[in-house]
């Protein structure tokens, strides 16, 4: 080793194993692969790979002994040029929750406001509602408020918050972090500021300010983004401190931020470590396919043991794609991270067959016990699949296995562990392995579809696959084939390439400021010019403030190249349309036409992605983005220091170096070809430079041209079926594709077009066969994730915020029938709806034609309320789907899509009005109207629907905009399910719509033999009531569902369609199956619905439905509940807020949250989106910016003193939520809600949950009694208190007065102090 020497390391510390990529003094790069943690012989495997580094190449060390120091002692800094790490250490701890114990100070009035967030509940079939546990664990509450504009509402008294925080920080010693949150502190931070220095003063060790750590508004997301901080970072700083204290002092220390970039080990904070480790394999992946395989469009799939990665890259376009808004574990965080979307599918998903259906997933066996063929006794695992279908060879593989760590792979396990789930599913072993690859590569291609497909990129089209991670090469191909991608690229250290990207990576620091300007389009704009100026300023205050942060973390982190360094600064803008949160970066152009130039840029992205622009609506430019990085000549040279040279060989020279690389001949299967019992085994990191001709472009070998397979020895590379193996994974060539080597990877190429080799993909299957658990579940998910893409689909499309943003929609396909194959769960009141209004179509239209597309929102005739219109598009078949010419075009399925929109006419704006008795006065109703004929759009017959009703829509414009959106969503789902047909054939594809659905009725079935019989009747406050019998025949496995006794039909809008009720009994009974099943007509064929004819569940016309929809529905699902005694009532209503201008012409609605109810084994969950609603409400901070209101209180309801209606039980009842509204402008203010009088009731002894309240205090101090069904005129200085209900217990209270807590069940955060009382109406009237 030269005296004059460095190393370089790069490491990537994950939860299970170490890898570490480093650089000695000659410029060798070199690789390793330990255990995180290893009993007495190393803590931190990230310290002892340095040390062992370092001295086996002071001497070929195989033990004690050092000529370069002592081993015991701090290495001298002298030795490392830099160390730059990747870490789960944050990570982890947010998963565990482990972290530290936070305190939260925020405004009066929102001490649950983090806790509520979104309101939506994460999975939507759960009674026992799991919401993330909250990581503060106590509460103050500062009666200081800042308003969207800088004016100080009420001004902060340090000293009283001094005196309280001083009198927390003594009687709980052990929290030493805080959370600093207020309302706007983003632009206005004078309040919080203080109260952190405050904080400091205190003693406490960590203090995050939100305007600290995420300067963009968005009340929730910033909150939870310092909460996190503060969380995290107490935790990771100890982990620093350890790793410093164990190389010394003096060492170079820098860590991989989840935006891409490094940071010096004293600025690394929790808040960006969360992806620490996947960002380095995102830089590295991307860099090196580019670089090396010559790729600038590139899917990045990274498969790990328990899940796989994918990411999209666009080198020529925006490069590395970051979201500013993401949820992680249940917690929101809120600043810059690369996009990576995960999925629970990697090598060790347990393998499993349940219900007639082969699973995959989403359990894993991880590394202990790990798969069956780890020697542990692990479950059977995909890892598992490979094994036994040769595709993994124990003789390839590393012997780490067994008690010892020191054994071979164990493919006999694997084989028996297969024949034990094949003989339960009824297959042969081979079919099963095969089958539940065939799973696995699905769930992953499907990934990639979410974070391609929809957001506007086709990866069929010049995209290249690059492939990482322990298990990817095995799957590589086969995941490219099923996205229709030609070219997969692999680094040599794929297996290792996190921790490669830690050397490829720049320091860099990212600043951002929340601008809210708006541009003008008209370029003489007087405004514009004002705009523009300070868009600049703030840009160059935030380049400035960069530009000086990562030259402090150089000289800290590299100080030793800090002359090299060259700074290089980035700015950008995020541009949106007024009124909508879809925003998207473009670059800072200055000059007087660079508004216009960064509009248009802007509009460019937006119609890429959507397919049009809004011109109409003004433009805002939203965030002020500055990103400076440092890159220095030694940096690039981890990148550049062994570039590919070819060598140049003969053939015979060639075939010899292959010869010499072949480990061996085994026998593999390949799916489309079977086995193959001589499959060469090549190591391809010694067959030599020049596999790759240099210059030669891989689109000359494309498939998509030819007809016929490419001969690769002619292009010098290597055709499968083969593997090729190095030391650190497995590469899987499948027919009809080529490997081609060179020094740093290897490429590989389809070379054969896809329908040349798989005439028939469906191979296996038959009409006459019975069905194949392996392909029920295939189908399910194909079916599902066509749905999914129709979703995407009009997302894209749609111009209403409500189906944009909220995605108030729902997507499904329909077999020939009508019957419901497969619905996306958006919207749970649309579940199971939708068929009605395709019968109707198919009823009252026997002559349809290729091309016709109906609309309708009848809730006579398969509707649930106006403002959800439903699109029906009839799918013809001809030879192109596989039929014969001379069969005559018939209807073979039905897709169809119901989106909610902003309004449809009607006596109130939004179309919800709260008095409504005549359908005509809740807007338009549109019955059967042929909207496309032949392929002819017929827009001028939709706006004479529109515009010539007794209460027309108000803005036909959005209503066809959006119409037009539900047509392209399902011609998406048509052109989908050709896809299918043609791969399997129509016949085949309709045979396993049956098998699907009759999977679904299974598994209701199976969760019927379970229930008890019995009845219910339920009062609303109008005095009706819901009343339902339900007889369960457990022999034969179905019931009866019987609504007589319900009251007749409303006088007023509390009447839910029949599409309604039926929605809401499919909703019910999809709930009592405890597992993940198809969403389809089979969840119904088990069960025999009665609903009497005019009464409230089967209105006749003209009968008002408005609150059938949003109200009845939920009496109906607690009804059902009641009546098998399955749980309390939640909180029986959606609590319809509307609130706007007629004067402005802008509204605004929303749904608010309660409690849900206890059940057996569970206990409700406070302040949450319940049954037959999941909508989500604006932040705070955004409502308040867009309307002229504001948030006082957000929280949830104090459950009071024991009483008959507290919701206590063994298991307590959920509580509802207080918000209140203060009013800055006249508007309309209109509530439509339930369960006022009633309480919603509790189950087994259980008490009932504490009924919803609400009135108006006026300005002058008056109180005004407001109904639940109710509209006002308010006033500035009007406030709106609204007390949502609780959810009812289960089972007797305790006599201690304390219930059982659930399983899961997360402690609750308490309130040490607060500066002000509960809802005071004095301190919200004005003066």
């Amino acid at each position: 080793m030269s005296s004059k020497g460095t190393f370089s390391f790069y490491v990537d510390r994950g939860g299970t194993f170490t890898d570490v990529v480093y650089k000695d003094p000659s410029g060798t790069f070199h690789a390793q692969k330990l255990l995180s943690t290893r009993g007495s012989l190393y803590e931190d495997a990230s310290c002892y790979a340095i040390k062992r580094a370092i001295l086996s190449t002071c001497q070929d060390w195989d033990g004690p002994g050092d000529p370069c120091w002592d081993a015991s002692q701090p290495i001298p800094a002298h030795l490392i040029d830099r160390v730059r790490m990747g870490t789960t250490v944050a990570t982890n701890a947010l998963l565990e929750r482990k972290g530290a114990r936070v305190l939260l100070v925020t405004n009066v009035g929102f001490k649950d406001a983090l806790k509520i967030a979104t309101q939506a509940r994460p999975r939507l079939f759960d009674l026992n509602i799991q919401k993330p546990s909250s990581l503060f664990s106590h509460v103050l509450e500062v009666d200081a408020r800042t308003t969207h504009d800088g004016d100080t509402a009420v001004p902060l008294d340090e000293k009283r918050t001094a005196d309280a925080l001083t009198a927390f920080r003594e009687a709980h010693p052990d929290v030493r972090s805080v959370a600093v949150v207020l309302m706007h502190s983003y632009r206005y931070p004078s309040h919080e500021s203080a109260i952190a220095a405050l904080c400091r003063e205190a003693g406490f060790e960590h203090v995050s300010a939100s305007h600290e750590v995420s300067p963009l508004v968005k009340f929730v997301g910033r909150g939870d983004t310092a909460v996190v901080d503060a969380y995290l970072s107490p935790t990771l700083r100890r982990y620093i401190d350890g790793v410093q204290s164990n190389l010394g002092a003096d060492v170079p220390l820098s860590f991989m931020m989840s935006s891409g970039t490094l940071a010096a080990a004293n600025r690394f904070r929790g808040k960006d470590a969360i992806l620490s480790g996947p960002a380095g394999g995102v830089v590295a992946a991307a860099t090196t396919a580019s670089m090396y395989g010559g790729f600038r469009k590139l899917v990045l799939f990274d498969m790990g043991g328990t899940s796989t990665d994918v990411s999209h890259v666009d080198l020529d376009g925006e490069g590395y794609e970051r979201a500013y808004d993401t949820a992680v574990a249940g917690v929101r965080v809120r600043c810059p991270m690369l996009r990576i979307h995960t999925v629970a599918a990697g090598g060790g998903s347990i393998c499993t067959f349940r219900d007639g259906r082969c699973r995959v997933g989403p359990d894993s066996a991880g590394s202990s016990p790990g798969p069956a063929c780890y020697r542990n006794d692990g479950p059977l695992t995909v890892t598992d699949c490979n094994a036994f279908l040769g595709r993994l060879q124990p003789e390839c593989f590393p012997r780490v296995f067994g008690p010892m760590h020191d054994a071979a792979l164990d493919a006999e396990a694997s084989e028996n562990a297969i024949r034990v789930v094949a003989s339960k599913a009824g297959m042969e072993p081979v079919t099963c392995a095969e089958g539940f690859l065939r799973i696995a590569v699905d769930n992953m291609a499907n990934a990639v579809k979410k974070i391609s497909v929809a957001r506007g990129y086709d990866v069929t089209k010049g995209y290249a696959l690059t492939s990482f991670g322990g298990a990817g090469g095995q799957h590589a191909c086969l995941v490219a084939d099923a996205l229709g991608i030609e070219a997969v690229y692999l680094h040599k250290w794929s297996g290792v390439l996190s921790a490669y990207g830690m050397g490829l990576a720049e320091i860099g620091c990212t600043r951002e400021q929340t601008l809210d300007l708006l541009f003008e389009r008209s370029s003489d704009s007087a405004n514009n010019s004002e705009t523009l100026t300070k868009l600049a300023s703030v840009l160059d205050s935030l380049v400035v403030a960069a530009e000086e942060e990562v030259r402090i973390q150089v000289s800290e982190s590299e100080a030793n190249v800090l002359g090299s360094t060259k700074l290089t600064a980035k700015r950008s803008v995020t541009i949106r349309y007024d009124g909508t949160d879809v925003a998207y970066p473009v670059p800072f152009i200055e000059g007087a036409d660079g508004g216009r130039t960064m509009v248009d840029r802007f509009e460019e992205e937006y119609q890429m992605r959507f397919g049009f622009v809004l011109p109409g609506k003004r433009v805002v430019f939203d965030t002020a983005v500055a990103e400076c990085t440092a890159s220095n000549a030694d940096v690039d040279s981890a990148a550049t220091s062994s570039t590919a040279v070819a060598e140049h060989m003969s053939e015979q020279e060639r075939a010899a170096r292959i010869s010499q690389a072949r480990v061996g001949v085994f026998r593999v299967y390949f799916p489309g070809l079977g086995w193959v019992d001589d499959t060469p085994f090549i190591r391809w990191d010694v067959l030599g430079r020049g596999q790759k001709p240099q210059g030669m472009r891989f689109d000359a070998l494309s498939s998509g041209s030819n007809t016929q397979p490419v001969d690769a020895t002619a292009f010098g590379g290597i055709a499968g079926p083969c593997v090729l193996v190095d030391d650190h994974g497995t590469i899987v060539v499948e027919i009809g594709w080529a490997a081609f080597a060179d020094s740093e990877g290897v490429t590989l190429q389809r070379i054969a077009p896809r329908g040349s080799l798989h005439a028939s993909d469906a191979g296996g299957l038959s009409m006459k066969s019975p069905p194949n658990p392996i392909y029920v579940e295939v189908f399910n998910n194909l079916f599902m994730n066509i749905a999914e893409q129709m979703g995407y689909a009009l997302q894209n499309a749609s111009h209403s915020v409500n189906m944009k943003e909220r995605l108030d929609f729902s997507c499904a396909i329909f077999d020939k029938d009508g019957n419901l194959v497969a619905n996306a769960p958006h919207m749970p009141v649309h579940l199971g709806s939708m068929g009605a209004s395709v019968r109707k179509v198919m009823q009252s239209n026997l002559d349809m034609a290729a091309g016709d597309v109906y609309v309708l929102n009848d809730p006579y005739n398969g509707g649930t309320h106006l403002p959800d219109v439903t699109v029906v598009t009839p799918v013809f078949s001809d030879e192109s789907w596989g039929k014969s010419s001379d069969e005559a075009p018939s209807v073979i399925f039905y897709v169809g899509s119901r989106g909610h929109h902003a309004d449809i006419g009607g006596i109130t704006p939004a179309s919800m009005p709260s008095n409504s008795k005549h359908i005509d006065e809740e807007g338009v109703l549109i019955n059967n109207f042929k909207l496309v004929s032949g392929g002819m759009f017929d827009e001028d017959g939709l706006r004479r629907i529109l515009t010539t009703a007794r209460y027309p829509a108000r803005d036909p414009d959005a209503n066809v905009a959006d119409i037009r959106a539900q047509v392209a969503a399902n011609a998406k789902g048509i052109r989908e399910l050709k896809k299918m047909c043609v791969q399997y054939s129509l016949p085949i594809v309709q045979k396993y719509m049956g098998h699907v659905q009759d999977n679904a009725e299974l598994a209701v079935r199976a969760a019927l033999s379970k229930l008890r019989s019995g009845s219910f009747c339920y009062e609303l406050d109008s005095g009706k009531a819901v009343c339902v019998r339900v007889d369960v025949d457990a022999a034969r496995k179905s019931c009866v569902v019987d609504f007589s006794g319900t009251s007749s039909e409303d006088d007023g809008n509390f009447n839910a369609p029949l599409a309604v009720t039926r929605a809401a009994t499919l909703y019910v009974f999809r709930t009592l199956v405890a597992d993940e099943i198809p969403m389809n007509e089979g969840c119904m064929l088990p069960i025999e619905l009665l609903v009497p004819d005019a009464c409230m569940l089967n209105p006749t016309y003209p009968r008002a439905v408005v609150a059938g929809n949003v109200e009845v529905s939920q009496v109906v699902t607690d009804t059902l509940y009641g009546a098998m005694g399955i749980m309390g009532a939640s909180q029986g209503t959606m609590n319809n807020v509307t609130f706007g201008s007629a004067v402005s012409g802008r509204q605004y609605y929303e749904t608010v949250a309660g409690g849900t109810g206890a059940g057996p084994t569970w206990p409700g969950a406070d302040g949450v989106q319940s049954h037959m609603t999941n909508s989500r409400l604006t932040d705070p901070e955004v409502l308040e910016l867009r309307f002229p209101v504001s948030i006082e209180r957000f929280s949830l309801r104090d459950r009071g003193p024991p009483g008959p209606c507290d919701g206590r039980g063994k298991f307590d009842g959920g509580v509802g939520v207080e918000r209140v509204y203060k009013f800055h402008a006249p508007m309309k203010l209109i509530l439509l809600a339930n369960r006022r009088r009633v309480p919603p009731y509790g189950m087994a002894g259980g008490h009932c949950g504490a009924a919803g309240e609400q009135y108006i205090l006026r300005g002058n101090g008056t109180r005004d009694e407001f109904g639940a069904c109710d509209e006002t005129d308010v006033s500035p200085g009007d406030v709106f208190y609204l007390a949502t209900p609780c959810g009812g217990g289960y089972g007797e209270p305790s006599s201690s007065g304390t219930p059982q807590r659930g399983e899961g069940a997360v402690e609750e955060t308490t309130t040490f102090s607060r500066m002000a009382s509960d809802f005071d109406p004095e301190r919200h009237a004005d003066d």
